[in-house]
This record gives C-alpha cells, structure tokens and sequence, in this order.
C-alpha cells in the first residue's frame, strides 16, 4: 500500500468515527420535533398560572406571538406578583380578542426564552375543549386564513 493510500484510509477511519460519535450523541440524546408548524399570529390572553393542585398563584395577561394546533409562544408576560413557581406548574388562559374570543384552556412551558430582556414560554396544550380545538382547528385551516 502507498504512503497516499495509506493516509487517506487513516483520514476515512477518522470520519467513521466521527460519525459515529454523532449517531451515538442523537441516540443518546432525544430531540423534540413539532408535528405542525407555528403560524405568526400577535393577540392578547388572560393567564393565571397554577400550582399541581390547580390553586391560582398569579395572574395577569400575555401576548400570543405563534400559534400551533398543539401549543404557542407567549411573551410579554405580565403577572401581579411578578413570580413564576420553581416547581411544575400549569398555566390556565382565555383569549378574549378576535378572531380567537373564546378561546381558553391551560398549558405547560416546554421551555423558556429571554431576548431582550422580555421572557417568553414555549407552551404546549394540556386541556382545550371541543369547542376550542374546533375554533382552533378552524382558525389555522387554510379557508380561516392562517393554515
């Protein structure tokens, strides 16, 4: 074997193990993809955020930015005590803006993101009724203008 042949089988184990290095971090290592893509959208809800026992802790307002049949993106949170529990907890909350008046069900962070100061929640729905994953369901379909 050539001193060339040789180098580029050294170089070729070299990216087999780095592959593999990867295969076994994504293995390790489970990432979650959404189902359905957000839609831009910009409204106002009501939340109050609830202890495990559905005790109310705090409430206030925040501002929808997207919006998925399984979750959204709030920021702009604004709560009267100004605190977000250290343990798990679930958020409670009701649209009362068009087109989406109505709209109320509770939801837990997936995670949280601070940009400039504002904090914002990833959210995904733990309870939306009937009637509420209709109107959802109607206001993210193409014929609703935002599918």
């Amino acid at each position: 074997m050539s001193r060339r042949e040789e180098e580029l089988e050294k170089a070729l184990l070299r990216v087999s193990e780095e592959i593999r290095k990867v295969k076994d971090f994504i293995s390790r290592n489970e990432f979650y993809h959404r189902r359905h893509l957000r839609q831009e959208v910009c409204f106002p809800i009501e939340v109050k955020v609830l202890d495990p026992q559905g005790k109310t802790l705090d409430e206030g307002g925040a501002l929808v930015l997207n919006l998925s049949p399984e979750g959204f993106f709030v920021t702009e949170l604004r709560l009267a005590k100004q605190v977000l529990p250290l343990t798990a907890f679930e958020v409670a909350f009701l649209c009362q803006a068009d087109p989406l008046r109505g709209l109320a069900g509770r939801f837990v962070p997936v995670y949280f993101s601070f940009q400039q100061g504002e904090v914002g929640i990833g959210a995904r729905f733990t309870f939306l009724g009937e009637n509420e994953r209709t109107l959802l369901a109607q206001y993210l379909s193409p014929e609703g203008g935002k599918g």
